[in-house]
This record gives structure tokens, C-alpha cells and sequence, in this order.
């Protein structure tokens, strides 16, 4: 179970503070599907970067079946557990998806 409690988020730039979550929990069961819906600018992306460990919540936590994100190997979280595919994903149209995965290495 993926467990949101809480959780803000707040990035900051050379002219302004954002605070692009406030107070957003919810809970993802296994073996289920849910969709996040919203306007464009509402968080969406944000949350789903933090869901799959991407970034850490600056306020709140998310827990993975009982501990916290801060407290586990993110990047074995993604490796193992998390992924995300965005929108634009940014593939060299020239290169095979397996070229285009391979291309990192």
C-alpha cells in the first residue's frame, strides 16, 4: 500500500516560492487502478514525481507498506517498484526503443 499523508510541496526560483501541493493525502491499494485528474497546473506531475521517489515531499510523508520514503534506497525503489512515463518522453526518433533505453548506458 502506497500511503500520502499530509504532503506539500514547495519549490522556489530566482523570483518567486510555489507551493504546488498543500495537505494532499490519499492511499493506493494494490491490484488497483486510479487516475489522477485535475487542471493543468494543479500538482499532478508534481505528485506523481513524488510518488515514484523521484523528489521528497517538503512537507508530510509517503510511506510504501508502512515506511517512509526518507527512509528507504530510493533508487532501488525505482528500480524495483516505481516508474514513471511522462507525456513527452523524449525519445532520439532515430534510435529503437531498445536503442533509446540502451543509449545511458
Amino acid at each position: 500500500m502506497l500511503e500520502v499523508k499530509n504532503v506539500g510541496y514547495t519549490y522556489t526560483n530566482q523570483y518567486q516560492t510555489n507551493e504546488v501541493l498543500h495537505d494532499v493525502s490519499c492511499t493506493f491499494e494494490q491490484g488497483r487502478m486510479y487516475a489522477i485528474i485535475g487542471p493543468s497546473g494543479s500538482g499532478k506531475t508534481t505528485l506523481l514525481s513524488l510518488l515514484a521517489g523521484l523528489d521528497l515531499p517538503t512537507k508530510g510523508e509517503i510511506m510504501l507498506d508502512g515506511k517512509s520514503m526518507t527512509a528507504m534506497d530510493r533508487d532501488t525503489y525505482r528500480r524495483d517498484t516505481a516508474s514513471v512515463i511522462y507525456q513527452s518522453f523524449n525519445l532520439f526518433p532515430l534510435l529503437t526503443a531498445l536503442e533509446n533505453v540502451m543509449f545511458s548506458l
